[in-house]
């Protein structure tokens, strides 16, 4: 996440982030990734 610092939690992995993706059909009949959502 852009902005957003990264720091290590008491010397283990940082803190969790993930990105949800849908892979869509777009109007032009071509297919791309489409993020519709975060989870932190």
């Amino acid at each position: 996440e852009a902005g957003n610092p990264f720091r290590f939690v008491n010397n283990v992995d940082g803190p969790l982030r993930y990105t949800i993706l849908n892979y869509q059909k777009r109007t032009d009949n071509k297919y791309h990734w489409e993020t519709i959502g975060n989870y932190t």
